[in-house]
Formats: C-alpha cells, sequence, structure tokens
C-alpha cells in the first residue's frame, strides 16, 4: 500500500498473516515542510504464536527500526517564522545537525495453563540501540576538558526477563512475579567540527539493572464491587566507567543504588457492562536517568 502527499512526502507498507504469523514492513520518506527536515524510516515487525501443546504455546515477537540521518531544523524565533516559517536556523545549515538510531528486538513469551484457573508466563527478550546525534553547540562551548562535544554516540545491548503466576481461588484473583532488566552501553562524545566529526570528548561504559517482585490480588466481595490490592519491591543499581580522563577532567566513575517497596490499593464499582467507577491510591518509585545522574548542579 502507497501513500503521498506534499513535501515528496510518502509512505509504503505491506502485511502479511497466516498461521499464526504477521508480518508488515514499511517505509517513510519526506522532505520535509522546513529546509533541512528530511527523514527516511525503515521498520519492520514479526509476531509469530505456536501452540507447543493445547496447554502451552509460545509467542515471539521481532521488530527493527532504520532511521539514518534524520536532518534537523532547530526551533525558530518567533521574528524568524514571521520571516519564514520553513527555514531552518543558521546554526542547524552550519553545524549540520542530525540524528541517526537504528534498533533489534526479540522477545519471546512461554505461557502455560497449570489448570482451569492458574496460568503462568515467562517471558525473555534482547535488542540493541544506535543512535548518533550531531548537535548546534558553537565550537568554544565544546573546547573545555569537561565538555562532551557536539556529538552523541550511544552503542547500547539490553535484555530482561520475566516471570509471573496468576490463579483465582473463588472470589479471589492472585498474582505473583518477579522482573530482571539489564542495560549495557558505550557513550562517546565528539567535537562537532561544523557538522563532521572531531576529536574524542567523552568516552564511558555505562550500566544499569533493575531486579522487581511484586504481588497483587483482587476481591470481587459483592456483584459489582471489587477491591484491589498489590505491593512491589524494586532495586535499581548504577554503574559507570570513565574512560575520559585528561588534565581538568578527573575519572568520573562510580556506583549509586536505589530500592523502594511501593503499595498501591483501589476499589471499583462497575454500575454497568460499559461503565465503572473507581478509587485508587499509590506511591510511585522513579529513579534519575544515567544522563541526569551525569549533570548535576554543582554544591
Amino acid at each position: 500500500m502507497l501513500f503521498r502527499s506534499s513535501y515528496d512526502t510518502w509512505r509504503a507498507g505491506v502485511r502479511l498473516g497466516g498461521y499464526n504469523t504477521l508480518f508488515d514492513a514499511s517505509r517513510f520518506e519526506s522532505d520535509g515542510y522546513r529546509e533541512h527536515s528530511a527523514v527516511r524510516r525503515d521498520q519492520y515487525n514479526l509476531k509469530f504464536k505456536y501452540p507447543l501443546r493445547a496447554e502451552t504455546s509460545l509467542t515471539i515477537v521481532g521488530n527493527q527500526l532504520r532511521q539514518p540521518e534524520t536532518q534537523d531544523p532547530l526551533g525558530l524565533t518567533r521574528a524568524q517564522v514571521e520571516q519564514d516559517p520553513r527555514q531552518a536556523t543558521p546554526q542547524a545549515l552550519q553545524f549540520n545537525t542530525r540524528k541517526t538510531v537504528y534498533q533489534e528486538q526479540l522477545g519471546a513469551t512461554l505461557a502455560h495453563r497449570l489448570s482451569a484457573d492458574s496460568r503462568i508466563e515467562a517471558t525473555v527478550y534482547g535488542g540493541s540501540r544506535w543512535v548518533e546525534q550531531y548537535l548546534a553547540i558553537p565550537l568554544v562551548n565544546q573546547a573545555p576538558p569537561t565538555s562532551s562535544g557536539g556529538v552523541v554516540q550511544l552503542d547500547r545491548d539490553y535484555a530482561g526477563a520475566a516471570l509471573r503466576l496468576s490463579t483465582v481461588v473463588s472470589n479471589w484473583r492472585f498474582s505473583v512475579g518477579a522482573e530482571y532488566d539489564l542495560m549495557d552501553e558505550r557513550r562517546r562524545g565528539f567535537v562537532n567540527n561544523l557538522g563532521v566529526q572531531g576529536a574524542l570528548k567523552r568516552d564511558e561504559d555505562d550500566e544499569v539493572s533493575a531486579t522487581d517482585l511484586y504481588a497483587q490480588a483482587e476481591w470481587q466481595f459483592a456483584e459489582r464491587w471489587s477491591a484491589h490490592a498489590g505491593l512491589r519491591t524494586s532495586r535499581v543499581e548504577f554503574r559507570s566507567d570513565d574512560h575520559f580522563i585528561i588534565p581538568g577532567n578527573p575519572d568520573d566513575s562510580g556506583t549509586r543504588k536505589y530500592s523502594e517497596t511501593t503499595p498501591v490499593a483501589g476499589i471499583v464499582y462497575r454500575h454497568t457492562r460499559n461503565l465503572s467507577f473507581y478509587g485508587t491510591f499509590g506511591e510511585g518509585f522513579e529513579t534519575p536517568t544515567f544522563a541526569e545522574l551525569a549533570h548535576q548542579n554543582p554544591p
């Protein structure tokens, strides 16, 4: 199937399905409304479900993204918009601002029915992501030894696994599970020398892992009323090994750990089949990202 629009924008795609298999592929291209805003994106998705036995099934999901050198025209001031809303900023052209993303991921879920009211699922996944982005940072600001430069380059691998058990006993529904996720990343920075990759400015290996255990229960205590509650305990560990150590830029290697246990509880009233009223209470747990840990305000 092919769709065309203005600014040389078009999208073509194909979808195939059969025997518990679904595959689709697409390409999107555009010269963009503004100068220096061209983009091309290729996407591929695959889903396959295979019944191993009557009570056991295996589902495999894979996807891939290829998006090379998407141009970035940067933001305009009000005066620039009034002058010409289709223009790119001078800095975008000077530094040839752009971004490239390549990503692949594959995952599988094995589901087994233990009984009419109990089910267990195991999931594993893994993937990689490569990003390169050219930023419009003046050369004078890229010069200091603590600057990361104007070219960001990330080479990331990630994987994880999860196990979940659910069962129904009378008017109670219980679920317990465990999850583990790991990301390993090589992060480098370079000088953006007017659109050309220059000298190395950052070089580090970053790793983060997350372990979660959870339990939840739902109790239908009346025909239209039910209550639920849950508890999750999480532990997140960051580690960074700095390889770019020069005068004025010391070793920034280090580790950081976070842990928390968070509850949630709620009640639901099902007024009709399509209308429900509910109230919930819970606590959240959010850690900083590697970028936030690296760019802290000085004391």
